[in-house]
């Protein structure tokens, strides 16, 4: 038997990963070194918590409505499975990654994740959200792979 998603519990499984991927890049700028990629850090904190923003307004809009199919078991454990095994589970965790990381390169290997798995899950919502709050997960697929990009790219310079 499937189980009824809400809009609210979908909005607060995106706040939790946009949150705690601003933690891990606010820890990472705090131990950065090198001015670019600090601000590259600080760049992307701030993109990640514009995009809590935006989801606090789509559960605004949403009022806690279900969505008219149920999903069915095998998917609903295939959403939580993305969400219980991503890279930062919570903000300590994130902070923690970010201050057990060991050099540069480890801590974009580890944004670059992150950044992978946000992208991953965001995808696989928009399939369930009101048409436009589809659009709005688009558009932060779109910058959530540009901040894949960007990482790669730093990585690329070390």
């Amino acid at each position: 038997m499937g189980v009824f998603v809400s809009a609210r519990e979908l909005v607060d499984i995106a706040l939790g990963i946009e949150n705690n991927g601003a933690a891990f890049y606010e820890a990472l700028q705090e131990l950065a070194t090198v001015e670019k990629v600090k601000g590259v850090y600080c760049y992307l904190a701030g993109n990640e918590k514009e995009h809590a923003d935006v989801f606090r307004s789509i559960v605004s809009s949403s009022q806690d409505r279900s969505f008219g199919d149920t999903l069915d078991d095998d998917y609903e454990r295939y959403l939580k499975s993305l969400v219980d095994s991503s890279v930062f589970p919570n903000e300590i965790a994130a902070r923690d990654a970010a201050r057990r990381t060991s050099s540069d390169r480890e801590a974009l290997d580890l944004g670059i994740i992150a950044e992978k798995e946000s992208i991953l899950f965001y995808t696989e919502i928009g399939n369930l959200v009101r048409r436009e709050d589809a659009d709005v997960l688009r558009r932060i697929v779109q910058e959530e792979r540009a901040h894949l990009r960007q990482l790669l790219e730093l990585r690329e310079g070390l």
